[in-house]
């Protein structure tokens, strides 16, 4: 490891440096870009971060937004805002994302319909609906439910009917969803949620180091 790498670096002898601390010990701020920018514009705010004391500054694209995000313009203001740092001394970041959550480069992952998520549904319909139903388009298979007696014992879970085994998943995918929805869990975090974090008699649900 780099023994000038700060977390290498003894007490001692970051204390003398922490009057006049470097651009790895000042504060880095998210940038809102919300509107339509010019890079003289830009420039002059970031000589205004430096007067401030800041260290850097994380480029960030917000609603409001006026210039093509990635478009010429855009690159035009990244590399004057890149430039404008490195004079300063400063340290300059980009935000990975057209404003949130990642993953879709602002709409253009998904403006080709390949690119799109896709999901399989699983929905109950009673024999009165059938007929409605069986006009949606894209349905990929029908399962007929086998009617039970009174008399036959209910099923443990992992041992059901068929029929009895996809209502059960169904209810719980929908119960995941509305976790990872209302939650803003990545799926894998919502897959992962150990069972001693949910209590049913309370109602709540602990969600720690999302």
């Amino acid at each position: 490891m780099d023994p000038d790498h700060p977390t290498m670096q003894t007490i001692e002898s970051i204390l003398p440096r922490l009057a006049e601390p470097g651009a790895d010990f000042r504060g880095t701020p998210f940038w809102a870009w919300n509107a339509r920018l010019d890079p003289d514009e830009c420039r002059a705010q970031i000589r205004v971060f430096r007067e401030m004391g800041l260290g850097g500054f994380f480029m960030h694209s917000r609603t409001g937004l006026a210039t093509e995000y990635l478009g010429r313009e855009w690159f035009d203001c990244v590399r004057a805002c890149i430039d404008e740092a490195d004079k300063a001394g400063m340290r300059a970041w980009m935000y990975d994302e057209d404003r949130w959550p990642s993953g879709s480069a602002g709409g253009r992952v998904t403006e080709k319909r390949r690119f799109r998520a896709r999901h399989l549904a699983f929905e109950c319909v009673a024999d009165a609906d059938l007929g409605k139903a069986a006009r949606r388009p894209r349905t990929l298979a029908w399962f007929a439910e086998t009617p039970l007696s009174p008399d036959d014992p209910p099923d443990a879970p992992g041992t059901e009917k068929p029929i009895a085994a996809y209502r059960r998943l169904a209810v719980e995918y929908r119960v995941l969803f509305r976790v990872i929805y209302c939650c803003g869990l990545r799926n894998s975090e919502a897959c992962g949620l150990p069972s001693d974090r949910v209590d049913l008699d309370a109602g709540t649900l602990s969600i720690v180091q999302s």
